[in-house]
């Protein structure tokens, strides 16, 4: 059963990186290395302002409906009070920090103020989304997360390409077309959630203050992997050049083509972990991670023998110099896979603070890492930085695992007395 549900998960997540990869590939080949800069930072920062805007309510919300404590219109409540908090927030950035900000977001582009605008609105959907999808993962909606993650995915693909090839698309038409496609397949996703899906309830309620203060548990956890993910790109965006930005893109995508499996996987085994029990769990989790990590490790040896020339054949040599950061990311990629599967279990067994505490560490430490590496290794000093967080953040969770495995023995054994 849970192998079915990952195959047929990750072959979604693949469809929709696959896709994000070519929209990717059309602009850094017909609109050149500071269009595809652009792109990725429009991109990676608002993913980045949807998670932390959320404050940590969108996995309570869906921690609570899988568990059957809240209803559909509670849900519904949740999530408009998730959006509420990040609408306050894109407001008060506005209007206290876009005028010193915005030189670092978006560099010289022309049409800022029209970017800007999207951008929020490019937010807003992301958390949307983010929601979206992480309900059909633990509700196992297969249909709807196609439709949502991978076939939005797809029109946008054309739309930029046709956009480009015919109509002569410049980066803020694309930008503008794939918010607005964004918008509207999780506006019909959100609403079909709304009206036509059902929760199962186990009698027991729990009020605003319980989802609230599980969110807020675990915010640190959410906020910390938001920034392991993307507060290298906002530290770079501010010191390097567009173009420096545009190569080390192309690292950052091979890098999340990785992640996209362990936050697949997690996702769907999340739901499954809420069902079984804790020697179960232990299992699932041990498995997952052994499968990943031998898969991604044997890819490693072939990415180090041909990634150099497919780089150049894929995006053209003026990103030649994107391959020794690429190959550190994809370590670093790899490093963060082999251990994720630990992280659904901590929250399944109500231990949200401690998923927190290693992305607060581990992010900390990577983010004055890359602030100081950046400075004397230029793009390879920001992609050590990523695999030293990495490198923490596996060890913290392995810790956690075998800590868990000792209190569950101990209740286990005090019980049998």
């Amino acid at each position: 059963m849970l192998a079915n549900r990952l195959k047929k998960n990750s072959s979604i997540g693949i469809l929709r990186h696959l896709s994000q990869l070519i929209i990717g590939i059309f602009i850094a080949r017909e609109l050149g290395v500071d269009s595809k800069g652009l792109h990725f930072v429009y991109t990676s920062i608002a993913a980045a302002i949807a998670i932390l805007g959320s404050y940590g309510l969108v996995n309570s919300i869906v921690f609570h409906s899988k568990k059957g404590y809240i209803n559909i219109k509670e849900m519904l409540f949740y999530m408009s009070l998730s959006m509420l908090f990040l609408l306050v927030s894109l407001f008060i950035f506005y209007l206290f920090g876009y005028s010193i900000l915005k030189g670092m977001l978006f560099g010289s582009a022309q049409e800022q103020q029209i970017i800007t605008k999207f951008f929020f609105l490019y937010s807003l959907s992301s958390l949307l989304n983010y929601f979206i999808n992480s309900f059909c993962l633990a509700f196992d909606k297969t249909r709807l997360y196609l439709f949502n993650f991978a076939f939005s995915s797809v029109i946008s693909l054309s739309v930029v390409a046709f956009g480009i090839s015919r109509y002569q698309f410049d980066i803020v038409d694309c930008l503008i077309a794939i918010s607005l496609i964004e918008v509207f397949f999780g506006m019909v996703s959100f609403i079909f959630i709304c009206c036509f899906i059902k929760l199962r309830k186990n009698g027991k309620k729990k009020n605003l203050k319980d989802v609230i203060a599980y969110a807020l548990k675990g915010y640190l956890g959410v906020s910390g992997s938001t920034v392991i993910a993307h507060g290298d790109t906002i530290i770079l965006s501010n010191a390097l050049e567009q173009e420096s930005l545009g190569i080390y893109s192309i690292a950052k995508t091979l890098y999340r083509l990785i992640a996209i499996v362990p936050q697949t996987v997690n996702s769907t085994i999340f739901g499954v972990l809420c069902e079984v029990d804790i020697k179960e769990a232990f299992k699932i989790v041990k498995r997952v991670c052994l499968s990943i990590m031998t898969v991604f490790f044997i890819s490693m040896i072939g990415a180090f023998i041909v990634l150099d020339e497919l780089i150049v054949m894929i995006y053209g040599e003026s990103f030649s110099s994107a391959f020794e950061p690429s190959l550190i990311l994809m370590l670093a990629g790899t490093l963060m896979a082999s251990t994720a599967a630990i992280n659904p279990l901590l929250l399944t067994q109500n231990k949200p603070f401690w998923s927190s505490k290693v992305t607060v560490f581990s992010g900390i430490v990577g983010l004055l890492a890359c602030y100081i590496l950046t400075i004397y290794l230029g793009l390879n000093g920001a992609a050590f930085s990523v695999l030293i967080s990495a490198a923490i953040t596996g060890s913290m969770r392995l810790f956690y695992y075998k800590k868990i495995q000792s209190l569950n023995k101990a209740q286990l054994f005090y019980r049998e007395i």
